[in-house]
């Protein structure tokens, strides 16, 4: 849009004003309405159809009804000059700039949905790591806890069965002091 707004509507301008015979007024009038023109593409939110509306009305304008050329008429109550070829040729230019513009905003546009699809697929692959991190430190909390859980039980059992040895030792010296 850039280059567009800056050579290519520059370039238009000057081929309208020579295929046309136009007076100073018409010029400024085609000045005018290019200079709108540079503005509204410059911005992001240039709307084709508006523009290729506009350039279409503003074209069709210009060409003479069958009526004036049959009868030889050149000149237009607002000083254009009608000459339908030319005119005809520049609307094609025009309109052809304007499918160009549209090409590369849609090129644009799809080169910012791959990036933007890009970065979800890495946020969504980053994501996914973090979560099977969480669930590897999960379950080795978990089997940690287990083992602990188990040498406690080991220990615990251990403990129990020394206890009852004890307890069985000391009964038999008992009963073997006092029976002896």
């Amino acid at each position: 849009a850039a280059s567009f707004a800056s050579m290519g509507s520059a370039a238009l301008e000057q081929s309208f004003v020579s295929a046309m015979s136009v007076n100073l007024s018409s010029v400024e009038v085609l000045r005018r309405e290019m200079a709108a023109l540079r503005q509204r593409s410059s911005g992001a939110d240039l709307d084709l159809r508006d523009h290729l509306e506009d350039s279409a009305r503003w074209f069709s304008s210009r060409i003479p009804k069958s009526k004036e050329r049959d009868q030889g008429k050149t000149a237009r109550a607002d000083g254009t000059v009608n000459r339908p070829r030319a005119v005809f040729k520049g609307a094609v230019a025009f309109i052809m700039l304007g499918v160009r513009v549209r090409k590369q905003r849609e090129k644009q546009d799809r080169d910012k949905q791959a990036a933007r699809d890009a970065e979800a697929a890495k946020m969504l692959r980053k994501e996914e790591e973090e979560e099977k991190e969480r669930g590897d430190s999960i379950m080795k909390i978990f089997l940690e806890d287990a083992t602990e859980r188990a040498k406690l039980q080991k220990d615990w059992l251990a403990r129990a069965e020394d206890e009852r040895t004890r307890k069985l030792t000391r009964a038999r010296e008992h009963w073997q002091e006092r029976y002896e």
